[in-house]
């Protein structure tokens, strides 16, 4: 009786089970790894079916394409369901997609595509749009280096 007192006890008490750990992205490492990088909507929801558990979400209206293009990406699937990294989907919300031309990007609490209003303090889309800016100068600069060579 008293080992599985002890083993409730440490399993209400233990922060690492019932916590979902994410890392924080720095802006290049969104660059880095995604393929196509945007914003778009998220304008409707349904239930999946038996197979693909969750909800999957439609995306419309894509803008801020700073990488890639978003046209083969038709929306969004919450994953880890029923556990601390449950993905949830907003109705209505602008999410920053970044996706590796997947049809549905997975979603989680842990996801890079996430709503644009909760992306990452310290850093806001303004950032990404600013390092765009840096990183197609520096393309341009070796681009014209090469080509002088």
């Amino acid at each position: 009786m008293n080992k599985l007192l002890i083993t409730i006890l440490f399993f209400l008490n233990s922060p690492i089970i019932f916590a979902c750990k994410c890392d924080l992205p720095k802006v290049e490492d969104y660059y880095a790894k995604c393929n196509q990088l945007f914003t778009a909507i998220l304008y409707q929801a349904r239930v999946a079916d038996e197979i693909n558990v969750g909800v999957i979400g439609e995306l419309s209206n894509p803008k801020d394409i700073m990488k890639g293009s978003p046209d083969n990406i038709l929306g969004l699937k919450s994953v880890a369901i029923g556990t601390s990294c449950q993905g949830h989907l907003l109705v209505g919300e602008r999410y920053l997609i970044c996706g590796n031309s997947e049809h549905y990007i997975e979603v989680d609490s842990c996801s890079w595509t996430k709503p644009v209003e909760s992306v990452w303090p310290p850093y806001s889309l303004d950032d990404l749009k600013n390092y765009k800016k840096k990183f197609n100068n520096a393309q341009k600069k070796n681009a014209d280096k090469n080509s002088a060579s």
